[in-house]
């Protein structure tokens, strides 16, 4: 009886070693569980999402082998791990909608994987855990020594709709964010050519007025070098009145061409060199183009009277590292001087 009762006290010893085996590996996971969660939405980058990532799943599931996949909607890429050879996007990595849940690589799911990939991956993983997530999708690819039991899966299942959910997150507050700059920057435009317009409005005279037109400019487009030529019916055709270059102003007063140009049908805000030495032909005045200053110039900007060429400014390209206006804003900008002319 001794013997028996020793017998199964050792037989409840192996039991019970068991469960609390199984019980330290939950107790551990959920203690990775609650980590993961204090850090996982914090703003961070891709890339430092993809690094945080790995050493979650590194240091909770232990798995021998383990790459990290990006998405972009293209191609795939490794963003973290060794890069054993990337299967193609096809079969389970081309599906537009996936659950964040792991998929064993058996032959259950050949099916479901695609043929192609499943023969590429199953020599060497032996799970996928899907990560969709805004415009990007991760997919990690795991590797063991030995399967690990369920209730590692049903960790990496919960760990997978937690950080799809990050992702997700993360995604919407770089598209707010996005959309915040653009509606300051948009405001600061409509500012800027509220004041323009105001300036331009007050100039009491034409030389005055076409001075304020090459400062703003050249100070809106960033620009370290532009003309102004505008038709002046006392010279009896166009003067190049005037150039900037490296913030110093140049009065001319140079003859530029004649007689008064004419266009009918479409009249651009702006357009290049090239494009202007045409619109100069089309308008009747090739002689404009002849200016030696346009060549240094990157856009021309027209100023119209209904179908007349009332004249132009000109602007170099910017200056690097600085921020300008948009060519439309720009545009926009040459209308409301055309208005004042």
């Amino acid at each position: 009886p001794a013997f028996c009762g020793l017998l199964g006290l050792w037989q409840l010893h192996q039991k019970m070693e068991g469960a609390e085996e199984r019980l330290s590996r939950t107790a551990y996971m959920i203690l990775a569980t609650k980590n993961t969660l204090a850090s996982i939405f914090e703003p961070m980058g891709l890339d430092y999402f993809g690094s945080f990532l790995h050493d979650v799943i590194s240091e909770s599931l232990f798995p021998s082998k383990l790459s990290l996949l990006l998405d972009d909607g293209r191609t795939l890429s490794v963003l973290e791990g060794g890069d054993t050879g990337l299967p193609p996007r096809k079969g389970l990595f081309s599906r537009a909608i996936l659950s964040p849940a792991p998929i064993k690589i058996e032959e259950a799911h050949r099916e479901f994987i695609g043929d192609q990939v499943f023969d590429l991956i199953a020599r060497d993983w032996q799970a996928v855990l899907p990560i969709p997530g805004g415009s990007s999708r991760l997919f990690c690819l795991l590797g063991w020594d030995k399967l690990p039991d369920e209730e590692a899966f049903n960790f990496m299942e919960l760990l997978a709709n937690v950080a799809s959910k990050a992702l997700s997150l993360a995604a919407l507050n770089e598209e707010r964010e996005n959309h915040i700059a653009g509606l300051s920057r948009g405001t600061f435009m409509l500012r800027a050519l509220h004041g323009a317009a105001l300036t331009f409005m007050e100039q009491d005279s034409k030389e005055e007025l076409l001075l304020r037109i090459l400062d703003i400019f050249s100070e809106m487009a960033q620009a370290p070098g532009s003309l102004i030529v505008a038709w002046q019916p006392s010279a009896g055709g166009y003067i190049h009145f005037a150039s900037r270059r490296e913030g110093r102003l140049e009065k001319k007063g140079a003859f530029a061409g004649f007689p008064l140009g004419i266009i009918e049908g479409d009249r651009p805000e702006s357009c290049s060199p090239g494009d202007a030495k045409d619109l100069f032909r089309r308008a009747g005045v090739p002689d404009l183009a002849s200016l030696e200053e346009l060549e240094d110039m990157d856009r021309i900007f027209p100023l119209w009277d209904g179908m007349k060429l009332a004249g132009f400014t000109a602007v170099s390209k910017p200056l690097s590292g600085t921020s300008t206006m948009d060519e439309q804003t720009l545009g926009i900008l040459a209308g409301t001087a055309s208005v004042a002319l």
